[in-house]
């Protein structure tokens, strides 16, 4: 049997074994994309309540990540719905039906660490990469579909600069002292099917995304090469703990808007993982790319790297490159990458 609740402006959630749905109307329907959104169960790992205020809160159905701190924060996000104080008591109940069946990350607070300051169940800092290759792989993945947006003319988000920012990468590790200890592998326009075997052909120790994204995941290229297709962050989870993958992965940049809570999430596979906490320009998520490959071609650790391409997008904006965190579960500076 399903379990409903009533939300703010005879919003409704409901929620049986197989998906939850939340139907918005009036005005929180425009704030958060639409009136409708289906998240199928075996995708939720978590839900996130919110008594925000005398009148209002806010419940929202996680896909990784952790839930919104504030209205504002909790109006980015598709997957929430306000309701009227007099609602908590119904709300609650969804979403104890709801806890009882999702899939739960850890928190990065909450992961395991042996004494040498190791994630458990993740391979050992130093273990060998895949033995047909002899140097690191720097294995930079981007995509660019048409993405909705009906708040600029046209409907169509403004396409990214992309192939800009895959040759700032490129200029930044051949100018470098290590120009030639990295193998880098570059797949512009990549569609969502071919990401696997990528991966099994050059297992990276930095695997780069750069693209849209949205806070329930990033927006690839699906299979026809033009419609976008939302890849959550338990897709990812389960891609980069592929043996071959998880052997050699140090570190995982989503240089992607609204990124971070997905980079919170992977860190419990991945030494490091970084994203960003709001939407980026597309010139600082350039400078930051080139930035961190300096650090990666002049040997830094990802602390270092991440540190140097912060410092390059601040060079364009302070604001766009106080959005770059990184997420890991021990000391970024004992992350070494070459």
């Amino acid at each position: 049997m399903p379990v409903i609740a009533n939300g703010a402006e005879r919003s409704t959630i409901t929620a049986d074994d197989e998906r939850v749905v939340i139907e918005r109307r009036g005005v929180f329907a425009s704030l958060r994309q639409g009136g409708s959104t289906t998240t199928f169960m075996p995708d939720v790992t978590g839900v996130h309540v919110d008594g925000a205020g005398l009148m209002r809160g806010w419940i929202q159905i996680l896909i990784g990540g952790e839930g919104p701190t504030s209205w504002s924060g909790a109006n980015q996000h598709p997957r929430c719905m306000y309701f009227d104080r007099g609602d908590e008591v119904q709300v609650r109940e969804v979403a104890d039906f709801v806890s009882a069946r999702a899939h739960q990350p850890q928190r990065l607070a909450d992961v395991g660490i042996d004494t040498a300051g190791n994630i458990l169940g993740a391979p050992p800092q130093g273990s060998e990469p895949p033995a047909h290759g002899a140097k690191p792989v720097i294995l930079a993945i981007t995509s660019n579909p048409r993405v909705p947006d009906p708040s600029v003319p046209g409907g169509i988000a403004r396409p990214l600069d992309l192939d800009n920012e895959l040759n700032r990468m490129r200029d930044a590790l051949e100018s470098s002292p290590l120009r030639d200890a990295f193998d880098l592998e570059q797949r512009p326009a990549a569609r969502i099917d071919e990401l696997i075997g990528d991966l099994l052909e050059y297992p990276p120790t930095i695997l780069h995304f750069s693209g849209h994204g949205v806070v329930g995941g990033l927006i690839a290229t699906g299979p026809d090469g033009l419609q976008p297709i939302l890849s959550n962050p338990m897709a990812l989870a389960h891609i980069v703990q592929i043996p071959r993958v998880r052997g050699a992965i140090k570190a995982l940049v989503l240089n992607a808007c609204l990124s971070a809570q997905q980079a919170e999430f992977l860190a419990r596979w991945v030494p490091a993982v970084i994203g960003t906490t709001n939407t980026v320009a597309d010139d600082a998520a350039i400078a930051f790319t080139h930035g961190f490959y300096a650090g990666v071609g002049n040997g830094g650790s990802v602390g270092e790297c991440h540190a140097a391409g912060v410092a390059a997008a601040a060079l364009v904006s302070p604001d766009d490159a106080a959005l770059y965190v990184i997420a890991s579960a021990t000391d970024t500076a004992s992350i070494r990458l070459s």
